[in-house]
């Protein structure tokens, strides 16, 4: 399957080349394309390294190999501490656990658990049921009183 984000790194990455091989580019502009070029190509290098590693894990897990399962969790776990440690400015341990990290990256986005999200989602219904009939009872005794 094409991965979209892949592709446009690479396209970023083709066309500050091209950019920058042009003699007569302007030195504000080349310092700006320099440092954009070095940006997609860290973040392409992230992000395919990244897709591996959640790709060895979901073969690992296909193939109900136990170790496997294991070893790809332990690596996909240090990338990403590593990886929301720069993000957060932050150095966690690279022998965290896979479960672990997904609580930090849970942390990390606002927290709450699937269960806070369904009391949310519930509340909000609830409140989306209640109103109308609320504002309705109220034009109702309004228009009685006069």
């Amino acid at each position: 399957m094409p991965d979209p984000m892949e592709h446009t790194l690479k396209a970023d990455i083709s066309r500050y080349e091209a950019e920058l091989s042009d003699p007569a580019l302007p030195q504000n502009v080349r310092e700006a394309d320099e440092r954009s070029l070095a940006v997609s190509k860290q973040q392409l290098g992230e992000h395919t390294t990244n897709a591996q590693l959640w790709a060895n894990l979901m073969l690992a897990q296909q193939n109900n190999d136990r170790a496997q399962v294991d070893e790809a969790k332990k690596q996909l776990a240090s990338f990403l501490a590593k990886r929301l440690g720069d993000v957060q400015g932050k150095k966690y341990p690279t022998n965290l656990s896979y479960d672990a990290v997904v609580a930090l990256y849970g942390q990390a986005s606002g927290g709450g658990s699937m269960v806070d999200r369904r009391k949310h989602v519930l509340f909000a219904l609830i409140l989306a049921a209640l109103l109308p009939l609320t504002i309705f009872s109220y034009r109702a005794l309004r228009q009685r009183k006069n």
